[in-house]
């Protein structure tokens, strides 16, 4: 019982948990980090002279945490066209049934180029890096062929009585992607800013619509089937 001039004490609030230790980061957060710095000591120092050691040092992390995310610091350069790709995958893909593939391609190609806009300077300093290496070139390479083969699945539309329908999507893919590339190089090369746009326009203005296939069926002698590109046995003799 309380006694006169007793009051209630106060029951005193419950210490805060404290802050765990260690605990995880956002996976996005750390990725974006390991780019960036990436980026930075690679084109700082060179690729092959910084090591994963120096970039878990410069990101605080430690090399379990790094290889969580990444197999390489190839993989962290590669990520960058991981990322490109998935920007480009749905432009790409946006054509109607009656377009022609490299016309979509030349679009597509044209909203990508105007994607980095705004970040010039990182996307000269990641192709820069890719190109000059032959490692990452050599991984680059790979990477567009399997998505090319990809873009050819997705954008064949052969109809009924056109033999030559997957054939002409795969040659006017493979020079859309040269075409892009070769704009891209052009680009890092005069270092202009402002001349992406420009050169990804010029260099599909540089691609000869290929008129040969059905021009030629009515000259005289047989006609050999473009796909076949391998002579067969009989022709070899």
């Amino acid at each position: 019982m309380l006694q006169m001039n007793e009051y209630p004490r106060k029951q005193k609030a419950p210490p805060a948990a404290p802050r765990r230790q260690g605990a995880r980061r956002p996976r996005a957060d750390i990725l974006r980090q390991l780019k960036e710095i990436g980026l930075e000591l690679f084109t700082r120092d060179g690729f092959h002279a910084t090591t994963v050691n120096d970039l878990v040092a410069k990101a605080g992390i430690s090399r379990r945490t790094f290889f969580r995310y990444f197999g390489s610091k190839e993989d962290v350069v590669l990520s960058w066209i991981e990322d490109e790709t998935q920007a480009a995958w749905p432009l790409l893909l946006d054509r109607s049934p009656d377009e022609e593939p490299l016309t979509a391609m030349r679009r597509a190609f044209a909203k990508l180029a105007r994607r980095h806009v705004h970040d010039l300077e990182n996307t000269r300093r990641w192709m820069t890096l890719i190109f000059g290496t032959p490692s990452l070139r050599a991984r680059f390479d790979s990477e567009v062929a399997r998505c090319q083969s990809k873009l050819d699945a997705a954008l064949e539309t052969s109809g009924p009585g056109d033999r030559y329908a997957l054939f002409k999507v795969r040659v006017q893919n493979a020079a859309a992607v040269a075409a892009y590339i070769s704009a891209m190089q052009a680009w890092i090369a005069e270092g202009n800013d402002d001349s992406l746009d420009f050169l990804v326009s010029a260099a599909f203005d540089a691609l000869v619509p290929e008129q040969g296939l059905h021009e030629n069926a009515g000259r005289p002698g047989r006609r050999r089937d473009p796909v076949q590109l391998i002579p067969n046995e009989s022709e070899r003799k």
